[in-house]
C-alpha cells in the first residue's frame, strides 16, 4: 500500500530539483520564466492552500507586479527566479493603488531559493503593499505546508505534479554551447510495452469446445488485442482495466452483441481525485475499447460505456471479452495481468 511518506517524498524531490534547475539558471543570468511555470505553481498552491488563483497574464503579457491573483481570498503573487531583496522591492514599486486595494495579501513566490533574511527591503514599499515577510516564499516553505495534507489530497497533487514535472524540466534546461540540450522528452517517455504469449493452444482449446473456433483464430484474436493495447499508454490500460474490474455482471444487449457495460456516473465518483479520466476515454473510444452512450442516447438518461475488444471486436462472434472473462475466472487469472502486462503466459 502507497503511503502518506511516499507521496511526500517524491513532492519533496520533485519541487526541490525544480528549484535547483531555477537557482542554477539564475547563475548564468537567464532569469526569465514561463508561463508553464507560473501555471506550474498555481495549480500546486491552490492544492496545498485550497485557493482560487489564476494567471493574471491571461489575454496580455505582463500585468504589472503580479501574476497569479485570487479574487475571491484578495491574494495576489508574483512568480519570479530571483529572491533577492532588490527584486521583491521592484515588484512592491510598481504595485498600482488598485492592486493593493484588490489584492490586500501579496506573496512572492520564488521559484529558485529565497535568501535567509531581507534586511534590503525599503520600509516605504513594504508600508505601502501592507507586505509581511513570512510572505516570501520558496519550494521549502510548499513542502512545509503539504506534509500536512491528508492522503487524497497528497495523492492527487501527487498525480498533478508527476504530469507536469517533465515539462517543466526541460523547459527549464540550460542548453550546451552548440544550443543543443541534455535530455529531452523521450526520457521521460513510456516504453513501448513487450507482451507475453504462450502458445495459446490452452485458450484455443477453450474457444473451440465453445464456439468451434481454431487455432489460428484464437492467434489472430489475441494479437490484435494486444496489439491494440500495446498503443496505448499504461496508465490508459489501467483505466480499461478498472472499469473491467467495476463492470457490471449482466451483460448489455446491444444490435450486434451483448457487451459488458459500466456507468459513467459511478466512474467519475470513483475516480474522482483522478484528473485525466475524460483523456483515457477518448484513447479508449478511438481505439475501439469502449463506446460510449450518451443520456440521449440511452432512452431512459442513463450514461455508460460498453467495454469493446479493439480492432478485435468482431471477432470470436463479438464475444471476445465475454469468453476472456470465462477463461481467466476458470484459471485465475487476475485482469490486470492480462490487461495491463499484456502478459498471456498462461493461455
Amino acid at each position: 500500500m502507497i503511503t502518506a511518506g511516499y507521496f511526500i517524498g517524491q513532492l519533496l524531490d520533485d519541487l526541490a530539483s525544480i528549484g535547483g534547475q531555477v537557482a542554477n539558471r539564475n547563475k548564468v543570468g537567464m532569469t526569465d520564466l514561463t508561463k508553464l511555470l507560473e501555471n506550474f505553481y498555481r495549480d500546486i498552491i491552490n492544492d496545498v492552500y485550497d485557493y482560487s488563483l489564476k494567471n493574471a497574464n491571461e489575454g496580455r503579457s505582463n500585468a504589472p507586479g503580479l501574476d497569479l491573483i485570487d479574487d475571491v481570498r484578495g491574494i495576489g503573487i508574483q512568480v519570479t527566479s530571483q529572491g533577492g531583496s532588490g527584486k521583491i522591492n521592484d515588484t512592491l514599486e510598481v504595485l498600482t493603488t488598485e492592486q493593493i486595494s484588490l489584492y490586500p495579501r501579496i506573496i512572492i513566490m520564488i521559484a529558485g531559493t529565497k535568501q535567509k533574511s531581507y534586511t534590503g527591503l525599503k520600509q516605504e514599499l513594504v508600508d505601502k503593499a501592507n507586505f509581511k515577510i513570512e510572505d516570501i516564499w520558496d519550494y521549502t516553505d510548499l513542502c512545509k505546508a503539504l506534509v500536512n495534507l491528508p492522503l487524497d489530497k497528497l495523492q492527487g497533487l501527487h498525480q498533478l505534479v508527476s504530469q507536469q514535472v517533465a515539462r517543466v524540466k526541460i523547459e527549464l534546461e540550460i542548453p550546451n554551447e552548440d544550443g543543443t540540450f541534455a535530455t529531452g522528452i523521450e526520457q521521460y517517455a513510456e516504453a513501448i510495452p513487450r507482451e507475453r504469449l504462450s502458445d495459446l493452444k490452452k485458450f484455443a482449446a477453450f474457444l473451440h469446445a465453445d464456439m468451434e473456433a481454431t487455432e489460428d483464430e484464437t492467434r489472430k484474436f489475441v494479437e490484435t488485442f494486444v496489439a491494440d493495447l500495446k498503443e496505448l499508454p499504461r496508465i490508459t490500460r489501467e483505466i480499461f482495466e478498472y472499469m473491467w474490474t467495476r463492470r457490471e455482471k449482466t451483460l448489455h444487449r446491444g444490435a450486434a452483441a451483448d457487451r459488458y457495460k459500466v456507468s459513467h456516473t459511478k466512474l467519475e465518483r470513483l475516480l474522482e481525485r483522478y484528473r485525466d479520466l475524460e483523456g483515457d476515454l477518448r484513447l479508449l473510444n478511438d481505439a475501439g475499447f469502449i463506446t460510449t452512450y450518451a443520456p440521449h442516447e440511452t432512452g431512459d438518461g442513463s450514461f455508460f460505456h460498453v467495454l469493446r475488444e479493439g480492432s478485435a471486436s468482431d471477432m470470436l462472434d463479438r464475444f471476445g471479452l465475454v469468453y476472456l472473462d470465462q477463461f481467466m475466472t476458470e484459471h485465475g487469472i487476475e485482469s490486470k495481468k492480462v490487461f495491463v502486462s499484456l502478459d498471456f503466459g498462461e493461455f
